[in-house]
C-alpha cells in the first residue's frame, strides 16, 4: 500500500511540474496542437509578450524567451499551446504562444501567428556548419553561433539566430544591392547597429 501511494504521489508531482495540456475545448487548429510533445530547435521568435507576460504555472512566473535565455543550440520540447483573448478575437484557430521545456525549465514563446512555425521550429540544426577563418584561427560556424558570437561574413539569418530580431530595420536598395541597418536595443536602452549587404553582415557598431 505504501509503495502504491508513493507511486501515485510521484506521478502527481511529475504532472504538476511538467505536464501542461491545452484544454480539449480549445478552438486552436490541430496543426498547432500537434506540436505538443515534439522537440525542436527554436530558430527565431519575434513576437511580443502581450499575451503571456504575466503567465504563471503553479504560482510561478515563466521566464519570457527573449533570444538569450533559451539555448537555441539544444532542442526544446513543446509542452503546451495557449491562446489569449486578444488573439482569439483576431482568429480563434491561431495560438498566441507556446510553452516549451528545456533542461527542466519552462519558457514562453510569444506572438505566434500563422505559418510562423515553418521558420521557428526545426527538427535539425538550421545551419550547415562551415569553416570560418578568424584572427585567432579557424573555427566552425556552428561553434561560433552556439557561443553567441558575431563575425563579419555571417549571414543575416545566422545573425538573427544569435541576436534575435532587431527592434527596427532601415533598408535601402542601390544598384542592385540591398543594404540594411539592423538596430538592436539592450535592457538599458543602449543601441547597437549591424549592417548587412545582400544578406551578409559587413560591420557593426556598439
Amino acid at each position: 500500500m505504501k509503495i502504491l501511494l508513493s507511486i501515485i504521489l510521484l506521478s502527481l508531482i511529475s504532472c504538476a511540474n511538467y505536464s501542461y495540456k491545452q484544454n480539449k475545448k480549445t478552438s486552436i487548429s490541430d496543426e498547432y496542437l500537434d506540436h505538443i510533445g515534439q522537440s525542436y530547435y527554436i530558430t527565431d521568435n519575434d513576437g511580443s509578450a502581450f499575451a503571456i507576460k504575466d503567465y504563471k504555472i503553479d504560482g510561478k512566473n515563466i521566464p519570457l524567451y527573449n533570444g538569450y535565455s533559451l539555448d537555441k543550440c539544444q532542442k526544446a520540447k513543446v509542452v503546451d499551446v495557449i491562446q489569449s483573448d486578444k488573439s482569439k478575437s483576431v482568429n480563434p484557430t491561431l495560438p498566441s504562444a507556446y510553452i516549451v521545456e528545456q533542461n527542466k525549465k519552462l519558457y514562453v514563446l510569444g506572438g505566434i501567428w500563422s505559418s510562423k512555425e515553418d521558420t521557428m521550429f526545426k527538427k535539425t540544426f538550421p545551419f550547415k556548419s562551415r569553416a570560418i577563418k578568424l584572427k585567432t584561427g579557424t573555427k566552425s560556424s556552428k561553434d561560433l553561433i552556439c557561443k553567441g558570437m558575431i563575425w563579419t561574413g555571417m549571414t543575416e539569418t545566422e545573425m538573427i539566430f544569435v541576436k534575435g530580431q532587431p527592434i527596427k530595420v532601415n533598408k535601402t536598395t542601390r544598384r542592385g544591392l540591398i543594404q540594411k541597418q539592423n538596430i538592436y536595443e539592450d535592457s538599458k536602452g543602449k543601441r547597437s547597429y549591424f549592417y548587412t549587404i545582400n544578406g551578409i553582415l559587413k560591420s557593426w557598431q556598439n
